[in-house]
């Protein structure tokens, strides 16, 4: 929280204003932009890379923020203060980081298939600004941020041979992540939560579930 802390004092409107619009890049809608883009004007292959590791990495988060069920950093700690316009986008429980992790991954994605050095330090710096970004206007820890970004490395390397060394093995893949998708709602509806469940947060979880569902569907 100190970290938080040391954010808020430093807060200034024109940075607000920037940051505010940085962290927007890490919404579910700039990853499928961005994907598709890959996807119809760039290389398939590699937009299905893009879109498996955005899908796969979103739905691992989404499972992790139901089990692990941490509380935004305002209401851990009401001495502090987010940024107001970035409250409607931190529905949900806070650990790990879904915008830094959606960020992270299609960005990171981005920048190693393609060889322009000017797309990739543009990449990269949204790779640092916008986990960065959600910390500045006060919605996620340095661990939200860390972790989240770190699952969406993993990822980005883990489904690199897997989507991009043989292409026979994307429909399989996302076979399985439907699989998995329909695991994880049967998980939401049925397992026996605490008490203390945030019924916000679990519709949170079981409409991003149906979301997830709709988009492996759909690829």
């Amino acid at each position: 929280m100190a970290f938080l802390y040391l954010l808020e004092k430093i807060r200034l409107p024109g940075l607000n204003e920037i940051m505010l619009l940085v962290t927007r890049l890490g919404e579910e809608t700039a990853f499928l932009v961005a994907a598709l883009i890959v996807f119809w004007c760039v290389d398939k292959y590699q937009g299905y890379y893009v879109l498996g590791v955005g899908l796969f990495g979103n739905m691992v988060n989404q499972f992790m923020k139901i089990s692990c069920r941490v509380l935004r950093p305002w209401h851990q700690d009401a001495t502090l203060n987010p940024l107001e316009a970035a409250l409607p986008e931190a529905d949900g429980y806070s650990f790990p980081s879904g915008h830094s992790q959606t960020a992270v991954g299609y960005m990171g994605c981005v920048a190693v298939t393609r060889k322009n050095k000017i797309l990739r330090v543009l990449c990269i710096t949204g790779m640092i600004l916008v986990p960065f970004s959600r910390m500045y206007v006060g919605v996620h820890t340095p661990a939200d941020v860390l972790v989240g970004s770190g699952m969406a490395l993993v990822m980005i390397f883990a489904l690199k041979t897997v989507l991009l060394g043989n292409k026979k093995n994307i429909p399989w893949f996302f076979g399985v992540m439907l699989v998995l998708n329909a695991a994880y709602l049967l998980y939401v509806h049925l397992y026996n939560f605490p008490a203390d469940l945030q019924i916000k947060n679990y519709q949170s979880a079981l409409k991003n579930g149906y979301t997830f569902l709709g988009c492996f569907a759909g690829v």
